[in-house]
């Protein structure tokens, strides 16, 4: 079981928005695309020249059965060599690691382009999602209010751990 990033550049969210169940020869697991909010927003960030690498939406390809089972990215820019992160995967694909895995690329990636720290939000009623970035070697700074998800827990990865 291996998942793969693969970058959202414009054309393909475009044909996403279009036809939301396959991306050229990549099958789309029901569930594994974001709100189009997020699309919006990535769309948005793109067409003002924000750069890719940060703007953009990755879908976590399973490179076996060459399908989209979930998709993550970087919420906003970095600051002072810190980015945050966000994921989903698909109902039907949960519990196998895809996220784990996902969002292990994500780190990866964020590491790769010299940043020292990678954040993430879990909701404190999502343990599956809490257990994802336990997995991912993330450590539990303790807990905030935010408007959209009541009580999170926050959680950051170094890049010396």
């Amino acid at each position: 079981m291996t998942i793969m990033l693969r970058a959202f550049d414009l054309a393909a969210i475009a044909a996403l928005m279009d036809e939301p169940d396959r991306l050229d020869d990549l099958v789309v697991a029901e569930g594994a695309l974001p709100p189009g909010f997020v699309f919006e927003t990535a769309t948005r960030a793109l067409l003002a020249g924000g750069p890719p690498l940060w703007c953009t939406l990755y879908a976590f390809v399973h490179v076996e059965s060459r399908a989209i089972v979930g998709t993550g990215g970087f919420k906003g820019l970095p600051v002072d060599g810190e980015i945050e992160i966000g994921y989903n995967v698909a109902p039907s694909r949960r519990r196998a690691g895809y996220a784990t895995q996902g969002v292990e690329a994500l780190v990866a990636l964020a590491f790769a382009h010299r940043q020292r720290r990678v954040t993430a939000e879990t909701s404190i009623r999502n343990l599956a999602s809490r257990r994802v970035v336990e997995k991912a070697a993330f450590e539990r700074l303790g807990q905030r209010m935010t408007d959209e998800d009541g009580w999170v827990d926050c959680w950051r990865r170094d890049a010396s751990a």
